[in-house]
């Protein structure tokens, strides 16, 4: 987003493309803000956001905010991971933080800025803090470098954010985001959606992430919640699109405590939007399900029954490529433990069959090693019972 408004709220939002301003020096054309989430944060909210990509070409460049202005600005609980470049000021998460309050946010970009002879700043959070009334910064964090040693590049700071090291950066826990935030299924089909902190992933997710509520449409959905891992399981009741509700409290990093969980929870709430149809037909899918282990392959082959299909071309889709992928040929891939709707549709749309891959853990190699010695032994015995035959 170009500019965040006074009354505008941005929440739960991932970047992962790059964002980059003008410069055209020549014709004094040069962008002003630009951050990976908005340009600039105008006196409205900007909570629970992750920037995957890089930021760069304006004046003002933040991982998240180019420029927040304003004493009703806020910008919490956000990530950058990517690198940030200002001409004249660059911030792991807010360019030039002028009024408002920033917590709870952490970046592990590279930050720099292009002005020369000193003037121009960085910062791993702030590039230019500027000092008034109403600013806070609290408890944020970025990763520690040589290039980038000051969490804050220029300004007169009351709380200095925390340097952290890679372990420190894989420890912190400031934002939830629900993966994949939209999915499409076919009715009678199970989904199921991950909790996952952000930017760290903490061996206890209950000990950061508490009191998750889910409230589907009851009418079309069906969702159950596993709260010690953050996993919800959704079920299609009905066609129709949905908007499933979840709720929970967010214990984030206290970065001035061993990295602890905070005692003071952040209420986050996120909406996962569910499209149901039902199977179409006129293909058949052959094996009508798989079960895979995690790195081993399949292949579904697709026939097309239907008289009516003028065109014959198969379209593949995963509905969870995290769990398993496909090709345009029908070839299967596990990737990670869990359930995979694949689905397979004529190019027209007019025709559809779906099928579950099942992905379980690899084998632990014990029986493998057990029925290969087993084998082995009764090898060995053939020799001997032939001898006896024929004595």
């Amino acid at each position: 987003m170009g500019i965040n408004g006074g009354v505008g709220t941005m929440s739960n939002c991932v970047n992962y493309g790059r964002v980059s301003g003008i410069v055209d020096a020549l014709n004094n054309n040069i962008t002003e803000n630009v951050g990976g989430i908005a340009g600039k944060n105008n006196g409205g909210t900007i909570t629970n956001c992750v920037n995957y990509n890089t930021v760069s070409g304006s004046k003002y460049a933040g991982g998240v905010v180019g420029y927040t202005i304003f004493n009703t600005n806020t910008t919490s609980n956000c990530v950058n991971y990517g690198d940030v470049s200002g001409l004249e000021i660059a911030g792991g998460v807010v360019g030039w933080h002028e009024d408002g309050t920033l917590s709870n946010c952490v970046s592990s970009g590279d930050v720099t800025n292009t002005k020369g002879g000193g003037t121009g700043s960085a910062g791993g959070v702030v590039g230019t803090y500027e000092k008034k009334a109403t600013i806070s910064i609290s408890n944020c964090g970025w990763l520690y470098s040589q290039a980038n040693s000051k969490g804050v590049g220029s300004g007169d700071v009351t709380t200095e954010p925390v340097s952290l090291d890679q372990t420190g950066i894989e420890k912190s826990v400031v934002a939830l985001i629900a993966e994949p935030m939209n999915i499409t299924l076919r009715t009678g089909d199970t989904a199921k959606i991950n909790l996952d902190t952000w930017p760290g992933k903490p061996a206890k997710f209950g000990e950061y992430v508490r009191n998750i509520t889910v409230l589907p449409d009851s009418e079309k959905i069906s969702a159950k919640v596993n709260k010690e891992n953050g996993e919800i399981t959704l079920t299609c009741l009905k066609e129709g699109t949905s908007a499933v509700s979840v709720s929970a409290d967010l214990y984030t990093t206290d970065f001035n405590n061993s990295l602890a969980p905070s005692d003071k929870p952040v209420p986050l709430s996120l909406t996962i939007y569910v499209s149901a149809r039902r199977t179409l037909g006129g293909i058949t899918l052959s094996p009508d399900k798989m079960n895979l282990r995690v790195g081993a392959s399949g292949k579904f082959t697709a026939t097309v029954t239907a008289e009516d299909a003028a065109d014959q071309t198969i379209n593949w889709h995963s509905s969870n490529e995290k769990i398993a992928t496909v090709d345009n040929e029908g070839n299967v891939k596990a990737l990670a433990v869990g359930e995979a709707t694949i689905t397979a549709m004529t190019a027209d749309g007019k025709h559809d069959a779906a099928a579950k891959v099942t992905v379980a853990n690899r084998h632990s190699g014990g029986s493998g090693c057990a029925a290969g010695v087993g084998a082995l032994a009764l090898f060995a015995l053939i020799p001997l019972l032939l001898r006896k035959k024929k004595s």
